[in-house]
């Protein structure tokens, strides 16, 4: 699959709905754009501050930190990719999604990647 124009744009996508609302989201954008993007829902970036920080690649809720900015495979994702390691992430070709939606993405990415207990 060659690389789709504007690879180097990464499209963040933020909705006030639930992880439904982001799926249906999630659904839509690999069906019909597929071009890199982050999503995210407010109440992720509302979670522990009163202020908002999304570069910040994680939240502290009900005891443990979960991961703020999901990929188009549910994997963790950072506004800050050196924090996190992501030499190749950002520049690779985007492959086909094989799970059926983006919490069941997150599940299996939270299996195998959990976020940090600090």
């Amino acid at each position: 699959m060659p690389h789709p124009p504007a690879t180097n744009t990464i499209i963040l996508w933020l909705t006030t709905g639930t992880i439904e609302r982001l799926n249906t989201i999630w659904e839509a954008w690999i069906g019909h754009a597929f071009l890199p993007a982050f999503f995210a829902t407010q109440s992720d970036l509302d979670v522990d501050t009163p202020q908002w920080r999304p570069w910040e690649p994680l939240r502290f809720a009900q005891g443990r930190y979960h991961w703020l900015w999901r990929d188009l495979y549910g994997r963790p994702r950072s506004l800050k990719p050196w924090e996190m390691n992501e030499p190749l992430w950002r520049s690779e070709a985007p492959q086909p999604v094989t799970l059926p939606s983006l919490a069941a993405s997150i599940t299996e990415w939270e299996r195998v990647c959990p976020a940090p207990r600090y």
